[in-house]
């Protein structure tokens, strides 16, 4: 028995491979667009927030960085590299919520996360390192103390009221989602 070849016509195959690669192409560029999972937009535009609840003199008490113990290890044996270590994870935290993709019920918790982070980067880069660098210099006390109080004063009621607008934004989305919260003693006004 002899089997019959038949030629496919070129236009088919050129056709066959055009739907193809249209098809791929839409694939790919659907797969970019699917918004991420609810647990990834809480935790990373809210949850985050949680690494900066020690903010002003109360990140200074939290990272002791005036008593560090001996035999620290060199990336972090002062205040300062305390601090740009806490400025490298931050900065993190602000590319992760960034490249979150917006859609209409994401997007004020999303910006209001941002709104955080950039505020305590802006502090941490200015007024924390300031202070970092007098707890390393071993400056007087009073010279600490009136700096931590300035530092407060300065910035605490501005990260306050972006810290209680993310978390107001989050629970309610949390509840939306069935996220479950655990809520602790951990608040910015228990650290202060």
């Amino acid at each position: 028995m002899r089997t019959l070849l038949m030629p496919i016509p070129l236009f088919s195959v050129r056709r066959c491979l055009a739907l193809l690669l249209a098809l791929a192409a839409l694939l790919s560029a659907a797969c970019r667009f699917v918004p991420n999972t609810p647990q990834e937009y809480f935790s990373r535009a809210a949850l985050n927030a949680n690494a900066v609840a020690a903010f002003g003199s109360a990140w200074f008490r939290v990272h002791d960085c005036g008593n560090l113990p001996s035999g620290t290890p060199a990336a972090f044996d002062s205040c300062e590299k305390l601090l740009q270590d806490s400025i490298r994870q931050l900065e993190g935290h602000i590319e992760r919520a960034d490249a979150l993709y917006r859609t209409d019920e994401t997007r004020p918790m999303i910006e209001a996360g941002l709104d955080l982070y950039r505020y305590v980067l802006d502090s941490y880069r200015g007024d924390h390192l300031q202070v970092a660098r007098l707890l390393d210099a071993k400056a007087p006390p009073e010279q600490v103390g009136q700096a931590l109080q300035a530092l407060d004063a300065k910035s605490y009621a501005g990260f306050e009221q972006r810290y209680d607008k993310v978390w107001g934004i989050a629970e309610q989305y949390a509840k939306a989602h069935g996220i479950k919260l655990i809520t602790t003693r951990t608040s910015p006004r228990s650290t202060r």
